[in-house]
């Protein structure tokens, strides 16, 4: 097999690898996501008639309800951070398997106020991001019965109201945000391809995270109502998309949201739900869904939660709240501004490229060399003799080795020569002493 086809053999186990190790099929990388992706709208469905589904455990007990479509392997970390599996849908119920207790994320330094003057002791990790977060509502005409009258108002419901305080409570304590208003109607599941675009807009402006603001379309107002920190609100449940390859680094911040909620407003979080779905977060690692109370819950409440929401943000994200040292654009000037602390699936893409290297390159030994014994002689060999030379594909027009780097290969290619002379000498000198013989015979 020549150099060009072992190359050849080499990049297409690299491709192969990256499939292999990925689990799923990468549409787009977050250097060019699509614009159209086919995957969006295909599982972000929701019950249109009027009902909803109950998630139960294995004895029975009620876990959570959602008129979200659900699906087997849908997974829920509930409000004490327990994991559940759903392994079957039967009619409106889903049943679920406790899997196992979350163990959160520990909070690096001690949460502090809301635009506190606080500064980094010695031994803290100094964080820094852009002070920019994006908002929008894929279905922005989901409304509040009791404030709004309706549960739907095309282009203008009650969510929208929402969206936008939740924006201007983040200004009010010092984040920036791009919100956006932009409708998206029909209320289907293809209004996700349409808000696309919108989170396509956003981006531009590169934010920290890009937030959709939903609510639920649950019956029981009693469900997500509640008091936290002394406010009448509803809860959040938090949503992450299973279809993305930014699936566990959206996780890791819907966690870390959880915790550091969990921290200064108990009970603000209803749950994390990663549903069968992209949900438009393949777009950035740091993208979530969140639902704002349902229908049936007045607006005022579901202002309340977001509002709380608000205090939970920029602590995750880094950002410094304090309205007299954020101001306009960057904060930690002097520091990198475009990169919020990472999470560990923030890592997962690069996994899997060096997976995907090491398996091509495996493979590469493998078909050059015939067996897994040679491919290991050559491995513990690399870097001496001509293997990194053919590894890098040298041609003839490589120019000659010189002494200093390449001092090592020279002499080994040296010690090559000399050997194989050698061997001609001996071959040609036994050819001698036979002929000698024979004529003496």
């Amino acid at each position: 097999m020549n150099k060009g086809m072992r190359l050849g053999v080499a990049l297409a186990m690299v491709l192969l690898g990256i499939l292999v190790i990925g689990g799923q099929q990468v549409y787009q990388t977050a250097l060019n996501p699509e614009i159209d992706l086919p995957i969006v709208g295909l599982f972000e469905g929701e019950r249109n008639d009027g009902g909803y589904f109950t998630v139960v455990d294995e004895k029975g007990k009620v876990i959570s309800k959602t008129s979200r479509v659900v699906y087997p392997e849908d997974e829920l970390i509930t409000e004490d951070n327990k994991l559940y599996r759903i392994e079957r849908v039967s009619g409106d119920t889903a049943h679920a398997k406790f899997v196992k207790d979350v163990e959160m994320p520990t909070l690096a330094d001690e949460v502090s106020p809301v635009n506190s003057d606080v500064v980094p002791t010695q031994g803290q990790k100094q964080t820094s991001t852009k002070n920019l977060v994006g908002i929008y509502q894929t279905h922005n005409d989901e409304s509040y019965v009791p404030t709004d009258g309706t549960e739907s108002i095309a282009g203008k419901g009650g969510i929208v109201d929402v969206g936008k305080d939740f924006s201007q409570k983040l200004k009010n304590i010092g984040v920036n945000t791009e919100w956006s208003s932009a409708g998206h109607l029909p209320h289907d599941q293809n209004a996700y391809k349409r808000s696309r675009r919108t989170a396509f807009k956003l981006l531009k402006q590169q934010p920290a995270a890009l937030i959709d603001v939903h609510r639920d379309g649950v019956p029981d107002p009693d469900f997500y109502r509640s008091q936290v920190s002394g406010e009448p609100v509803t809860k959040l449940r938090l949503v992450v998309g299973r279809q993305n390859p930014h699936m566990q680094a959206n996780l890791d911040f819907a966690k870390r949201l959880k915790a550091t909620s969990d921290k200064i407003h108990p009970g603000l979080i209803k749950e994390i739900f990663m549903a069968k779905g992209n949900y438009n977060q393949d777009l950035t690692p740091k993208s979530i869904l969140i639902e704002a109370g349902t229908h049936t819950n007045t607006k005022k409440r579901a202002m309340n939660g977001v509002e709380l929401f608000a205090d939970v943000v920029p602590q995750v994200l880094g950002i410094n709240t304090n309205p007299d040292k954020a101001g306009p654009g960057p904060t930690n000037a002097g520091t990198s501004t475009n990169n919020p602390p990472s999470t560990p699936g923030d890592w997962t893409s690069l996994l899997w490229v060096i997976g995907a290297l090491l398996i091509g390159g495996g493979i590469f030994l493998l078909v050059s060399t015939g067996s897994w014994e040679e491919s290991w002689k050559r491995v513990k060999n690399f870097g001496a003799g001509e293997e990194w030379a053919n590894f890098l594909g040298r041609t003839k027009r490589d120019k000659p080795d010189k002494p200093g780097k390449k001092g090592n290969m020279l002499q080994s290619r040296i010690n090559e020569k000399a050997f194989r002379i050698e061997e001609v000498e001996e071959k040609l000198t036994d050819t001698n002493d036979e002929r000698a013989e024979y004529q003496k015979d």
